[in-house]
């Protein structure tokens, strides 16, 4: 505690001397305490503290002062640590006399401030000391109340001891046994199975500084919010995956989740074993499972066969191709109904004989030397590993019904699945009932693919020609707009726009793209973005032709297990690993979010596609996505516009311009009506003044959406000085510095790891990143693999888990980052999870084949609720927490009665009604008195 310290102290000074360094003194905290022997027998602790002292006058009589900066830490009484476990039992008792004691955080935090910058320039100055002891040094006589508070402590003990004891033996007197109080029986653990909404901030303490300065900058019909999200993946769905992320395991209610999923358990309410029985059941064996035992009895197989894993397939590792051989003999003959022998004489002419068999419809068939045949062989192409679904997923655990399972390609059963748990993310139980607030045209559906459904493709290219059964309409299953055509009409059966974005492994980015743009356009005000896609031999094939994915068998031959394959940034990375599944947002307008009570997941700042140099080569990366932060060359002086009180100034005078033309127009009104009274030229003069009124209102009204977007939501627009990053964060009161977490499409391939860290980093720099606060990266493909047009919605996902949390989890497969990544020093590559004191914003980078590269900016909601009045967010947050405690019941019953989708079988208005319903913008649906959302021309709202 002292001679080492003062060696420590001794070996620096000397380095900086040899070195030069004189300007940038060491600055050292030494750890004093304020125990100078009152708690006793401790040794030489007192005295070693004692003699530490003494370095802050050698600081100055010994001349350190150009190597050395000193500041003394007077730590108090820290809870936890090895030298006070005997004591940390009587903290409690001490604390009542006025002494303050610390945690280990709360301590680490403490000394931590001493090494901020203001304190370190004025310990440069001259020694500083610290009194962290939170009164612990003006204690007088301490041993002797420790003594005291201790006595006290086991006389309560002594005393509670004999009151239990005195009451187990009245129990066993009077009931035989243990008292019932005293039970034995451990409290067994439960899943504490939730579908909960955000976490909503403290107004006063989270949205009121941020109020002053955001309160009605932006028009909320132009800001995109996320107000659901689901997934469906290897890991299961969102829940679940974050909890594998953030954790590195299943909690219990992950393993009820996943093994519902996987099909593993089943609700039961009725007779079981002879008696009545309500809970889960093994779904095999049928009998009941407490829910801590599902973790217990199933979490192995939950794990062995979930995530990244060997493929689930007894011909895992072979390919079946048709092998040509000529026949060099003619074979001997078989039998085959006429017209079949008819086909193959019709195929092969003369190398083939057929002839009737008597007194049958049968015909000898021989094939005569010469003829070509095609026989089926299996090839070794090496064992693959891919994020496959979890093993036993049944789109029938979800209620999807066997005429939809039958007829659709396998991606429209994962979108159909995710699309019934985003709406229930989203608080809503019956998607209908956005038809009470917007107009059936103003539904937007922006749901696309990479490769699409490839299934129903091979079987309409390849399955008649093997002679497969084929379904008669299996064209229409293969179109890429198909599974999202489903949703709407299983769902939605909205007529607003609907747009099928295809960005190879962006397609995600460029769906939430689509969606932002159509509802920042005006034309529409809900919207469902996201991607899909599945794992297919032949797609897999040629990516391994390709080298993009990893060689399963050479990791497996160096010791690598199949969840350590996909490896961003590591320097042994060697392809990525492909997965199937589906990821679903619904992104809204804010305004329409805040008047439904959806729960705000996130704010959607940006986002932005590129493109990128003329080459030879679809997949090979570029950074075309740098023009995200373009800007005119420096100038000497930031715009005035990146100021929020700048544009607030200017926003108030222009809206003070507007309310005088208003008064002036309507003075106007009464004017112009007395004169068109005397010339006797107005038959209805109310009715006129009312219309002209409201066209008055609506200028109004248009004057300051505009005046908002000139200084609020699209101050930026069109500026060459400001880039779309720095103008997307700007509208929020955010900078670059802002940006905590930056999630990497990071797909464990050579090119493209270090292409986008290059990329990312080039931005920050540009933007003006302080030195020494890097972005944190997030590289999720570790974990869930590659899923191609479902792997962006997944990455957004875990972005608003993050900024609901404040965790960002690490890659715990970059176990030796690579080298070359160092000289991206704005971003930190994590191999463990860290927790933030909260992240404001976050970047999102995407890539795909054939120059699509994608970036979002996504905000925490704080930002926008500071945009409203305090009145309006109270009223919102009553309405949201309703409605998740709505979705929250309909959620547990889908677990229980396997019902989440629920298909809709008529469209939310009449046959009769549907001409007049899609051409009245201002029709809205109501709830009747049978549950159901309908719009008639009779009962509807209108505005």
């Amino acid at each position: 505690m002292l001679t080492s310290t003062v060696r420590l102290l001794g070996a620096v000074k000397r380095q900086k001397m040899a070195r030069g360094s004189t300007t940038r003194p060491a600055h050292v905290v030494l750890p004093l305490s304020p125990n100078h022997g009152a708690f006793g027998h401790d040794g030489l602790y007192a005295e070693s503290k004692l003699a530490l002292e003494s370095l802050m006058d050698k600081w100055a009589s010994e001349g350190w002062a150009e190597y050395l900066s000193v500041c003394g830490a007077s730590i108090g009484w820290t809870r936890g640590t090895g030298l006070m476990d005997d004591n940390d039992a009587v903290a409690s008792g001490v604390e009542a006399y006025g002494v303050r004691t610390f945690s280990r955080p709360e301590m680490a935090l403490n000394i931590l401030g001493l090494m901020a910058p203001a304190v370190r320039d004025r310990c440069q100055e001259e020694p500083l000391r610290a009194s962290l002891d939170g009164g612990l040094g003006s204690v007088r006589d301490l041993k002797e109340l420790i003594d005291r508070v201790r006595k006290d402590l086991n006389g309560t003990c002594e005393v509670r001891r004999a009151v239990f004891n005195d009451a187990v033996r009245d129990g066993s007197v009077v009931g035989g046994g243990v008292a019932a109080g005293a039970s034995n029986d451990a409290i067994e653990p439960r899943g504490n199975l939730g579908f909960k909404g955000p976490v909503l901030p403290d107004y006063e303490g989270e949205i009121r500084p941020l109020s002053k300065e955001l309160k009605g900058m932006v028009d909320l019909d132009k800001v995109v919010v996320v107000a659901g999200y689901s997934e469906l993946g290897p890991l299961g769905n969102a829940r679940t995956r974050w909890e594998m992320e953030s954790e590195g395991a299943f909690s219990v209610q992950g393993c009820i989740e996943m093994a519902w999923i996987m099909g593993l358990i089943k609700h039961h309410n009725g007779p079981l074993q002879g008696k009545q029985y309500c809970g889960w059941i093994d779904a095999a064996t049928k009998s009941p499972l407490a829910e801590r035992e599902i973790k217990q009895k199933l979490e192995s197989r939950i794990l062995e066969h979930s995530g990244i894993r060997l493929v689930e397939k007894e011909d895992n590792g072979v390919s079946h191709v048709l092998h040509e051989v000529v026949v060099q003999r003619d074979l001997d003959p078989f039998e085959a109904p006429r017209e079949t022998a008819e086909d193959f004489k019709r195929e092969h002419g003369e190398k083939v004989d057929i002839s009737a068999v008597p007194g049958s419809t049968e015909c000898h068939v021989r094939f005569r030397k010469g003829a070509v045949l095609r026989i089926p062989k299996a090839v070794v192409t090496g064992r693959r590993v891919e994020g496959q679904l979890p093993t036993g997923w049944n789109p029938r655990t979800y209620g999807i019904s066997e005429d939809i399972i039958s007829q659709t390609d396998p991606v429209t059963l994962y979108l159909l699945a995710c699309t019934a748990e985003a709406f229930l993310s989203a608080g809503v139980t019956d998607p209908y009932e956005f038809y009470q607030y917007i107009h059936v045209s103003e539904v937007g559906n922006c749901i696309g693919t990479a490769i699409g459904p490839v299934r129903s493709a091979k079987a309409m290219l390849n399955g008649r020609g093997v002679n497969e059964t084929v379904q008669d309409d299996i064209l229409q299953e293969t179109f890429h707009n198909t599974p999202a055509a489903w949703i709407n009409l299983l769902f939605l059966s909205a007529s607003g726009p609907i747009k099928t974005p295809v960005g190879a492994c962006a397609t995600s980015l460029e769906s939430l793209e689509s969606g932002y743009e159509t509802i920042m356009s005006g034309k529409a005000k809900m919207c469902l973005v996201g991607g899909y896609d599945d794992l297919h031999d032949d797609v897999s094939a040629e990516f391994r032709n390709m080298k993009a994915t990893v060689d399963a068998e050479a990791e497996l031959l160096r010791g690598r297990a199949p969840g350590d394959m996909s490896r961003p940034t590591a320097s042994t990375r060697s392809g990525f690993v492909e997965a199937a599944g589906a990821g679903v947002q619904v992104v809204t307008s804010a305004r329409l979010a805040l008047d439904m009570g959806l729960p705000v997941y996130g704010v959607v700042a940006l986002v932005e596609l590129a493109a990128d140099k003329a080459g030879r080569s679809v997949p090979a990366p570029g950074i075309g996505l740098l023009g995200n932060a373009r800007e005119a060359p420096a100038q000497p002086f930031a715009p005035s516009t990146l100021s929020l009180a700048y544009r607030r100034r200017r926003l108030e005078l222009r809206q003070a311009q507007i309310d005088e033309w208003q008064r002036e127009e309507l003075e106007f009104m009464h004017q112009e009506m007395a004169s068109l009274r005397k010339l006797h030229h107005v038959p209805d003069a109310p009715e006129y003044l009312r219309t002209r009124v409201r066209e008055v209102a609506a200028e109004v009204e248009q004057q300051r959406r505009e005046a908002l977007a000139t200084y609020g939501n699209l101050f930026w627009k069109g500026d060459a000085r400001i880039s779309p990053i720095r103008g997307a964060l700007a509208v929020w009161g955010l900078t670059i510095d802002d940006i905590t977490v930056a999630s990497l499409h990071g797909t464990s391939t050579r090119k493209n790891d270090s292409n986008e860290s290059r990329i990312v980093h080039e931005q920050l720099r540009l933007l003006g990143r302080s030195l020494g606060n890097p972005v944190l990266a997030v590289c999720q493909k570790y974990l869930t693999g590659h899923s191609k047009g479902a792997a962006g919605a997944w990455m957004l996902n875990g972005c608003l888990q993050m900024l609901d949390s404040g965790f960002v989890p690490g890659n715990r497969n970059a176990d030796n980052v690579e080298k070359d990544l160092e000289q991206y020093h704005n971003l930190a590559f994590l191999a463990r999870g860290v927790q933030t004191a909260g992240v404001k914003a976050f970047s999102l980078t995407s890539f795909g084949f054939g120059q699509k590269a994608g970036q979002a900016i996504g905000v925490h909601p704080k930002y926008l609720f500071a945009t409203v009045e305090q009145d309006e967010f109270v009223r919102y947050q009553a309405k949201t927490e309703q409605r998740m405690r709505r979705a929250y019941k309909a959620w547990s019953k889908s677990l229980i009665n396997n019902d989440m989708f629920k298909a809709k079988d008529k469209p939310p208005y009449s046959a009769q009604d549907e001409v007049a319903v899609l051409t009245d913008p201002t029709v809205r649906a109501v709830l009747g008195a049978d549950g159901e959302y309908a719009a008639t021309l009779d009962d509807v709202v209108n505005f």
